[in-house]
């Protein structure tokens, strides 16, 4: 099994540093009221970007793909997970072409007349239905074919 993640932005320890230095001479001249306002002014605008568009810009992948499968291509995908654990090979991530074993669950997705679209595994049934939704974005992004045409009226 190939092992894919993203990997998360991580800033500079520096800017931290500065920010708490910031945070810290503004306690010692103004208090903490003073801190709170800064805080309010500075962080404001930031929260409210992000409670505004991280939805749109951060969906799981389990949303996305039932969005998209529902809405372009009018398909209702049904997720099928084993109960039980399969023993699994998981190559590592390394150039080393190192490779253990892991008990991992197995997701299916289906759709169609129980056609099954694609499969993925994970650590845990919530982790495999994830992954096997971003191997089914996958699917729909290579079979355009499948896209329902709007219906044309004469």
């Amino acid at each position: 099994m190939d092992e894919r993640e993203v990997e998360p932005f991580e800033p500079p320890k520096i800017l931290g540093d500065v920010f708490e230095s910031v945070m810290g001479a503004v306690f010692e001249d103004g208090g903490i009221e003073e801190v709170v306002r800064v805080y309010k002014h500075l962080l404001s605008p930031l929260i409210i970007f992000v409670a505004k568009h991280s939805k749109v810009c951060f969906k799981e992948p389990k949303e996305q793909f039932i969005i998209k499968a529902l809405m372009q291509f009018r398909i209702r995908p049904q997720f099928l997970i084993n109960e039980d654990p399969i023993m699994r090979e998981v190559v590592s991530r390394a150039q080393t072409g190192d490779s253990t074993f892991a008990l991992m669950y197995k997701a299916e997705v289906l759709f169609r007349k129980d056609e099954i679209m694609c499969h993925s595994y994970g650590n845990s049934k919530r982790q495999a239905e994830r992954n096997a939704s971003v191997e089914g974005l996958r699917y729909l992004a290579v079979h355009p074919e499948l896209m329902k045409k709007e219906l044309q009226f004469i």
